[in-house]
């Protein structure tokens, strides 16, 4: 695989090998299983799902830790990219909690166990692995 390098900004960031990560999430079509996986967003939304999975994972690879580091530096820089749509902290939170389903509880004769089986999220992780050769499908 090649990659071409094409200068965008003429201004450095601390944070510029997010852009990379960002335009391969674009061009493998990520954020379009997102939306087909997930559905969409209320029409008073702002932002899709897509954007909001993209905004969640640029957190960790710029070495954020919590949902509010969008709203500092890490958003400023995101905001950047031409066309970007980034979220801020409350709105990441609260289409997460869309998302979220109720807890299983499962009783053994020792103990009781909390487990939670989002079947939405844990097909488009699946679907995301298949996509990028990350998994083989089984035949």
């Amino acid at each position: 695989m090649r990659t071409k390098i094409i200068q965008k900004s003429t201004r450095t960031t601390p944070l510029a090998g997010i852009f990379f990560i960002e335009e391969y999430f674009d061009k493998y079509g990520i954020g379009e299983l997102c939306n087909k996986i997930l559905g969409s967003r209320a029409k008073q939304a702002h932002y899709s799902y897509s954007d909001i999975i993209k905004s969640l994972w640029t957190i960790p690879f710029t070495g954020g830790q919590a949902l509010e580091d969008i709203n500092n530096q890490t958003g400023k820089v995101l905001k950047q990219r031409p066309g970007a749509h980034i979220p801020n902290a409350d709105t990441l939170g609260y289409s997460m909690k869309k998302l979220a389903t109720n807890n299983l509880e499962v009783k053994t004769t020792a103990q009781t166990y909390n487990c939670n089986r989002n079947a939405k999220l844990c097909t488009l992780i699946i679907r995301m692995m298949l996509m990028l050769n990350i998994l083989k499908a089984y035949k």
